[in-house]
Formats: C-alpha cells, structure tokens, sequence
C-alpha cells in the first residue's frame, strides 16, 4: 500500500514508499521546501571546435577533481583535470583506442580511469592514466562500462551492460554475478561497497559488498507502472557513512491524463534497511552527492536539489544564459569542503545544433 503524506524525500522516510505531495507537482522536494538557493556559478569550460560535452566528474580522496567526456565531432575522447589555472586537457596518444568515454574514476592523480564504448565497431576498452602514460584494457565487444569505482591501483570495479561486475586485482580482470544491471558503485572502503541498478524485471536492485562477496538486499516494494521502454531504477549511490547510504533514481508513472511520465526515487540505508520516497510526477533523479555537511546534492533535470542533514529541501538553478537548458551529468565533492562540482554540457546559440562543455560549482 502506497502511503500519501505531504512530507518529503528523507524527511518521512519509511518502510512503506512514501508519495509526495506538494503544490508545486513538478517538485520532488515536500511542500514548502521550494526555496531557492544560491543558483551555481559556470566555470570557463576549455574551447573546443564542434560538439562537447562531460559525461561523468569524480575526485580523489586527495582532492584532485578530473572529468571525461568527448570531443563528439572529432569523435575523440576528452579527459580534463582542475588545475590552479583552471581546467585544463590531459591528451590521450591517438595510438590507443578511441574510447566514446561514458564515465570517469580515480583514487589517486597516478590512478584515473576512463570507460564507455568505441567511436568505431570493436572491444571496449578501458584507458589508464597512472601518472605518467595512458593504457587500454579490453573488456570485449559485450561488455559496456557505465561506471568505474576505483579503490586503489589494485583494486577496481567496474559496472557496465550486464548481470555481473568486473573486478581488476592489479594483474588480472574477474567477474563477479550480482543478478541484475548495476549502474554505479560507491562505498566508504574496499570492504564496504553498494551496487545499485535495476533487475530484469525491471525494478530497482541493490546489492551489498562485505569484502568477501556480493549480497543482494531487499528494498521495500515500489509500484510500478508498465512505461514501454521505461524502468523503475537506481541510477546513483553515494556513501556518506556505513549507517547512511542514499541511492536517487526514477519510476514510471502516469499523470492525470494517463501520459506516462516519470517519478523521483530517493533510497536510504541506515545499516539495518533501506527505506524510500518517490517524488511528483516530472521528477526524474540522475545522480547524487554528498555535500561536505552530511547533507545531499542531486541533480533533477535541469535543477539541483539540495537536502541538509538536518532534511531540509531547497533547488539551486545551474548558471547558464537565459532560454537555454543546461544539463549536469554528474557531481563531484572535493574531499575535505564543502565544494561540489558539476559537470555538463548546454546547447550552443541556435542556429546551431552543437552542444558545449560546461562546468559549474556550489561556491
């Protein structure tokens, strides 16, 4: 049974799935809580000729903040790390194969890794910057990276288009079944990892990493309305303590009219259960992030949401000139601030169809 409350993501979390109810029904946030933030400042993105755009943005725990994306018109990969100057491009050897890059990991400035399909037909291959030169590893012509965790040098993680996650021991790639379609990884150590997707019934899955092996865990039943090609998912994880874990995702649902549409999935872990709350119907989580005060950021289409710890909503606009939609990819929180990095991409001035690299952050 669906429990309808006008309270919020993560403030009336419970064993049951909670609806949102507000006056705004294109908010996810509880009613009352659409107060508006400090909208992000856009960070000078490097010029490039034709199409770009950041597909995926990570930091280190050093606080090294790296993005990947691609040069689309070149159909050439694109990896670019902060520096004191701003963002500048760490070139990848035409020698090496054209990685149509999808996401981005690293655990130190000598351990950065890069995945996602091929521009042209073959295996898909990883890319390895270890400080000093780039290296591939192939994965096959199956197997797609849609997320890389690295723990440290040895000890990798990556989850792509399949049932399993591979594994890098630091000489040897293994497969590890989990039973459904993982889309990210996340954890506070190597022994203490989450894994959320979504399963072949095409509902939202979890699983849970001990260090010794994978286990599934349940989530509390979430109705799901038949979308066609919609499915009910997990599309990101953060960590921010063994006791507080929170994944964001979406749910099809119907509007009045009977169109289908889309529904804001928030999960949280205490360290005994997980627990969720689905949004208003236009609500659609694409990715989340700690916000250096125990507190979330998660991205909303073209909006940010923010949560404190103490649970209180507010939304923060991305900073881009009138009439355009800026889009965030993904967030990334430089360790030990309160900084939080977006990375992105918005639509050229029409005529043009290009699109245009694009970064923002939260101070």
């Amino acid at each position: 049974m669906v429990a309808t409350t006008a309270a919020g993501l993560g403030t009336a979390l419970t064993a049951t799935v909670v609806v949102l109810a507000g006056a705004d029904e294109r908010s996810a946030a509880p009613a009352g809580a659409a107060a508006n933030e400090r909208a992000w400042r856009q960070v000078p993105p490097t010029a490039y000729p034709g199409s770009t755009h950041i597909s995926d943005i990570t930091a280190t725990p050093g606080g090294g903040v790296w993005a990947g994306g691609n040069l689309s018109t070149q159909s050439l990969p694109l990896v670019e790390r902060l520096t004191s100057k701003g963002w500048a491009r760490l070139a990848i050897p035409s020698t090496l194969p054209k990685v149509q890059i999808h996401t981005i990991g690293a655990s130190s400035a000598t351990n950065v890794w890069v995945g996602g399909s091929m521009f042209k037909p073959g295996a898909t291959s990883l890319l390895r910057w270890n400080g000093a030169k780039w290296s591939a590893h192939s994965l096959g012509e199956t197997f797609l990276p849609v997320e890389i965790t690295p723990m440290s040098a040895n000890d990798v993680w990556v989850a792509g288009n399949a049932d399993h996650l591979k594994r890098w021991n630091g000489s040897t790639w293994r497969n590890y079944p989990l039973g459904f379609r993982a889309q990210t990884i996340s954890g506070v150590s190597a022994k203490d990892l989450w894994a959320v997707g979504l399963s072949t019934d095409r509902k939202p899955a979890a699983a849970h990493w001990n260090g010794t092996a994978w286990r599934r865990s349940t989530l509390p039943g979430i109705p799901v309305v038949s979308g066609g090609e919609m499915s009910a998912r997990l599309n990101d994880v953060v960590a921010l303590a063994p006791n507080n874990v929170w994944a964001a995702g979406s749910v099809p649902a119907k509007d009045a009219t009977g169109r289908m549409t889309a529904r804001a999935l928030l999960a949280r872990w205490n360290g005994a259960k997980w627990t969720t709350a689905i949004g208003a119907n236009g609500t659609a989580y694409s990715a989340i992030e700690g916000d250096g005060a125990g507190g979330l950021w998660i991205v909303d289409g073209t909006v940010l949401r923010h949560r404190t710890k103490a649970g209180v909503w507010t939304r923060a606009a991305l900073t881009i000139a009138p009439g355009r939609q800026p889009r965030a990819s993904g967030l990334a929180l430089r360790p030990g601030t309160r900084t939080v990095w977006a990375g992105g991409y918005v639509p050229k001035p029409s005529p043009s169809t290009d699109i245009r690299t694009m970064y923002w952050r939260n101070d």
